[in-house]
């Protein structure tokens, strides 16, 4: 059952890459001069999570270790939970 929602989550997060991506390549971020933080925030690049060498990012592994991170971080709760 961990396995099966592992995978459902592994491709919520491919799914949400691929539109992200699909974005990006429609509509480049435009940087709002009169606001305050300055738009997108961070208004440089590289501290926006990404990579600093820009290294192509395997998406799918990404996608894999974040599925693996949300269960153990849902299996947490439940079990916290149940000291209640």
């Amino acid at each position: 059952m961990q396995k099966i929602y592992q995978d459902v989550v592994e491709r919520l997060f491919l799914t949400l890459f691929e539109e992200e991506a699909r974005l990006k390549q429609k509509n480049p971020p435009v940087l709002v001069a009169n606001a305050w933080p300055p738009w997108p925030w961070p208004p440089w690049e590289g501290d926006d999570g990404e990579d600093d060498d820009n290294k192509p990012v395997n998406q799918t592994k990404r996608a894999h270790e974040l599925a693996k991170k949300v269960l153990k971080f849902e299996s947490q709760i439940a079990n916290v939970s149940l000291d209640l």
